[in-house]
């Protein structure tokens, strides 16, 4: 995990905690607050905004991409990028632009095919010029280091890791490469507590469903913030992708049906009857058929996928609690709580065999390749392989301390235990049908990851991209463990922010070829200007250069996140330690009574001041602070969860002197709210 993690993303701001992130305790408090003044509280049930019919954050047409070219090494590399949004810029909100890179070969202009470009955006200074080789390969060596003091505008390489955690919100975090350190890039309130999750094509959205709320919320993943939400049915649970992730099943448990959600449309395309109960999905023949159970149901559905026209029913029995399905085998494995495996053939949709197994909750899933399934049983503390090619379980592992989830790596089964602060590995290199797979226990944590958490159906592991490693996450513990295979301890460990992840998720965010020697990635920024691009590619022919990229600063407007807000203080001015000191704003938009609510706090820790601000009339609102030491304070100004959308606020950062010595300047962001 520490060679293959990446740099800090974040220049200059961050969404949700900014400038914060860097100190930890700070985040911790601030994230903290967010939770309890509404940040990321539940909205009132009768606000659910639809999501956005398009990807684009506005109006706007993409502004034009300007292409420069560079040679090196025999390659000629022609790099683009243009925003999404527009020519456009959202006052202090991330933009979200595309990365194109093509490869060629220089003298026979032939397509340079399978690489992998790592690419990292540095702002150029004010005066600055375009870098002498030397000072690329420099800057190139200190982005792919992950040197904390290294810190490029962008990044297009290496992954970014999501968790879902116990309340209701959602970890945006960038793994580095230098002393295997994490950062929180964004932590996204939730309309609710989540049960499941999935993923958009590339990854820059997941949709997760909120059973309380009866929606499901799309979280953009690149910007850092809940982009709307859909009604669905009642009390929905899984979220299933179909095929290439166009679409989106959703089982809703409360009232027997499955929601069909188109992906491009962001609406609710078919509400399918599927029965009573809690609701699994498995997609086969390529995602053109759906089969859906119910646990209170005899029958278990199969659909048209692209229709949604009912094609048969298969009598499986009630308590079905997992499925599992294998287009190699043309089967699917239904997991009965009552104690039974139930195998049906997928092309005549029929039953062909039912085999006891223990009574009780339960994981099953498909090995790559399709032909072993694992199934593993809590409560029975057992783990069974069975082969699809015998249609029988040929190996049982008992004694294990309640495992409930199974996970893949090419090379190894990871199954994660309930009651051990260990975690479970099986190898996939010998033939399960004639051999018992060889079972390897490694430390996971200080303790259990059980605990009084509500029920998930999100995976809480996720392989990482590169192979040959495992990310868990421990909800006890708080933390994300990384594994490398052959390794008997974790190689990394990240916090999870004072939070207890429930599920994890990694998104790739490297430049993917698109078309032979083209490739192409979104990335965000919250800027234009002349940045220089710093390209690396390994191969036969390797290659680090550096080109002047140029994007578009654009008109500034108030967007999403603007709120409105003028300071009647003047923010360069210092405050007096020990002394009370009243500050003043008038908002441009009027607001309920109350629906304000304030913090004031010393950086990184210290004095802190929160509460609803004093209405004084005709729009102005008024605090009253008495910092107790010297130093930078920030002053943050939001409505709460009822009065406006979660992310908007105003932000200034304030200095406090001591008597007539001034202690601490004002930082730059002194100069005026920053939304």
């Amino acid at each position: 995990m520490e060679t293959n993690s990446v740099v800090q993303w974040g220049r200059r701001r961050l969404l949700c905690l900014r400038a914060l992130a860097e100190q930890h305790a700070l985040v911790l408090w601030l994230a903290s607050w967010l939770l309890h003044t509404g940040g990321c509280a539940r909205q009132d049930p009768k606000e659910k905004p639809s999501l956005p019919a398009a990807a684009g954050e506005s109006a706007g047409a993409p502004s034009a991409p300007v292409s420069v070219e560079v040679t090196d090494n025999g390659l000629t590399m022609a790099w683009s990028a243009t925003f999404e949004d527009g020519a456009t810029n959202a006052v202090g909100a991330w933009r979200v632009a595309r990365a194109r890179l093509s490869v060629k070969d220089a003298a026979t202009g032939a397509a340079q095919v399978g690489l992998r470009p790592r690419v990292w955006l540095s702002a150029r200074k004010e005066g600055g010029t375009a870098l002498d080789h030397e000072a690329c390969r420099n800057l190139v060596a200190s982005f792919a280091g992950g040197l904390l003091s290294a810190q490029p505008a962008s990044v297009l390489d290496g992954y970014l890791v999501l968790a879902l955690n116990e309340d209701p919100s959602l970890s945006i975090i960038e793994p580095r490469v230098a002393l295997a350190r994490t950062k929180l890039q964004s932590l996204v309130a939730l309309p609710g507590q989540a049960a499941d999750w999935a993923a958009a094509p590339q990854g820059t959205s997941v949709f997760v469903t909120i059973p309380e709320r009866d929606l499901i919320a799309e979280v953009d993943v690149l910007r850092g913030r809940v982009r709307g939400s859909q009604d669905v049915g009642d009390h929905p649970t899984r979220i299933v992708p179909r095929g290439d992730a166009r679409s989106f099943w959703v089982g809703n448990d409360g009232d027997g049906t499955v929601s069909v959600i188109d992906a491009d449309a962001r609406a609710k395309r078919k509400t399918l009857g599927s029965g009573a109960g809690h609701q699994e999905i498995v997609f086969l023949a390529g995602g053109r058929r759906a089969w859906v159970s119910a646990s209170d149901s005899e029958t278990m559905k199969v659909f048209d996928a692209e229709h949604g026209e009912l094609l048969a029913e298969v009598n499986v029995g009630r308590g079905v609690v997992a499925l599992a399905g294998s287009d190699e085998a043309a089967m699917i494995l239904a997991a009965r709580d009552h104690g039974e495996l139930v195998v049906v053939d997928e092309a005549s949709r029929a039953v062909t065999r039912r085999i006891p197994v223990a009574r009780g909750g339960a994981s099953v899933a498909f090995a790559p390749g399709g032909r072993f399934a694992w199934l593993a049983q809590r409560e029975a503390g057992v783990v069974h392989v069975f082969d699809a090619s015998q249609g029988k379980i040929v190996q049982t592992t008992r004694r294990l301390s309640r495992p409930d989830h199974v996970s893949f790596t090419r090379n190894f089964v990871y199954v994660r235990e309930l009651g051990s602060s260990h975690l479970s590995m099986f190898g996939l290199a010998g033939d399960p049908a004639n051999e018992p797979p060889k079972l390897v226990q490694v430390a996971m944590g200080q303790a259990a990851p059980d605990g009084d958490f509500a029920p998930s159906f999100a995976a809480p592991m996720a392989p990482l991209p590169e192979g040959g490693g495992m990310l868990v996450a421990h909800p006890v513990d708080r933390t994300l463990y990384g594994y490398a295979e052959g390794m008997m301890a974790p190689i990394a460990t990240h916090p999870a922010y004072g939070r207890s992840p429930r599920a994890v998720r990694i998104v790739d965010r490297s430049l993917h070829e698109i078309e032979p020697g083209v490739y192409e990635a979104p990335f965000r920024m919250d800027g234009g200007g002349v940045h220089d691009v710093a390209v690396q590619i390994d191969g036969p022919r390797k290659v680090t250069a550096c080109l002047e990229g140029s994007l578009p600063d654009g008109e500034s407007r108030p967007g999403e996140d603007a709120f409105g807000i003028e300071p009647l203080f003047d923010p360069g001015e210092k405050l007096v330690a020990g002394q009370a000191t009243t500050l003043r704003f008038r908002l441009r938009e009027p607001i309920a009574p109350r629906a304000l609510t304030a913090l004031f706090t010393q950086d990184p820790t210290g004095y802190v001041w929160r509460g609803v601000p004093k209405a004084e009339g005709d729009s102005v609102y008024a605090i009253t602070v008495k910092p107790s030491t010297p130093g930078r304070y920030r002053l943050v100004v939001r409505p709460n969860q009822k009065a406006g959308p979660l992310m908007r606020r105003a932000t200034w950062t304030l200095g406090v002197r001591a008597g007539d010595a001034e202690v601490l300047p004002a930082s730059e962001g002194g100069k005026g709210g920053r939304k």
